[in-house]
């Protein structure tokens, strides 16, 4: 973990394929990437 970021995000939603690209974006802006997804939450 960086000391002062993010632990962890979890991403809930009813259009998750285009508010996971936004987010994806900010956070790959930021330095992070996906290290897990799951389907069914």
């Amino acid at each position: 973990m960086r000391r002062g970021g993010l632990h962890h995000v979890e991403l809930r939603a009813s259009d998750l394929a285009a508010t996971g690209r936004a987010w994806a974006w900010l956070l790959g802006e930021l330095g992070y990437e996906p290290f897990q997804q799951w389907d069914a939450g």
